[in-house]
């Protein structure tokens, strides 16, 4: 991969407590969609902003539920700042059912977990393909 092609891969932060879980994302976004994108990986809400301050992303993918800082304060933090705000976002969770109110009018798409390597790019290439 050139210089340039690799400048143009967009960039992906996975912010997710569950090791496994967080590696799956990765490997997936790495082996399937490698060519477009690029991924950077932290374990909480707020080691994701740090990641978010390190780069220029455009997409995060989210879990709920972690330790210091859950998926939930992290996407009021994003939408609520001016440099990140139109980032694209995929929430992921077991539990979205418990979580509908909190994420109503935030235009985001989310996952249900488990899910397939299908879902999972499917969900971050339907920001970039007309509905």
């Amino acid at each position: 991969m050139s210089k340039l092609e690799e400048q143009a891969r967009k960039e992906i932060i996975v912010a997710e407590d569950d090791d496994g879980v967080r590696e799956f994302i990765g490997t997936v976004i790495s082996r399937y969609l490698k060519d477009k994108y690029e991924v950077r990986t932290a374990r909480n809400g707020k080691e994701a902003l740090d990641e978010m301050g390190k780069g220029r992303p455009e997409m995060v993918i989210s879990d709920i539920e972690m330790g210091e800082m859950n998926g939930i304060a992290l996407l009021e933090k994003i939408k609520n700042d001016e440099k990140y705000k139109n980032l694209k976002i995929i929430i992921i969770s077991g539990y979205l059912d418990e979580y509908k109110e909190k994420l109503k009018g935030y235009n985001i798409k989310t996952l249900e977990k488990p899910f397939s390597v299908k879902q999972l790019t499917d969900a971050i290439e339907s920001f970039y393909t007309a509905p």
